[in-house]
């Protein structure tokens, strides 16, 4: 009986030890949000990570006013774009990021990465949530 009710003591010992702190928050956009001490967070409602991103499968077009195509050097990959409305910059001294692109009238920014990766148009929202998770 002692045994048993030392393991049980040790047990719960241990799993308090290994317990996170968390702290619940509020984002500025009114969502509830619970952050953990190893700098991780999550939505306490799930589903407003499933809300907002669209992930239906339609077919692609280039819009008639983007007339200047981004060649990827890394990849048989381009995008077109509209010189009148974006610019880009080449990046030559990074493994990752091939073009930066900056909307020119207001704060929009994206950037290419081309990778050899092939991944189902699918799994793309799982991937952005959690890059995007991580990355906050």
């Amino acid at each position: 009986m002692k045994k048993n009710l030392a393991i049980i003591l040790l047990y719960f010992t241990v799993s308090v030890a290994y317990c996170q702190k968390i702290t619940k928050a509020v984002t500025e956009n009114g969502d509830e949000v619970v952050l953990y001490s190893n700098g991780t967070w999550k939505f306490t409602n799930d589903s407003l990570l499933k809300s907002d991103i669209r992930t239906e499968i339609k077919p692609f077009y280039k819009n008639e006013n983007a007339t200047f195509l981004v060649k990827s050097n890394k990849t048989n990959f381009g995008i077109w774009i509209n010189p009148k409305e974006w610019s880009f910059n080449k990046y030559t001294n990074d493994e990752v990021k091939e073009y930066e692109f900056q909307l020119k009238k207001g704060d929009v920014y994206g950037i290419l990465i081309s990778e050899k990766v092939n991944i189902p148009l699918e799994g793309f929202k799982e991937i952005a949530v959690a890059n995007a998770s991580k990355a906050a």
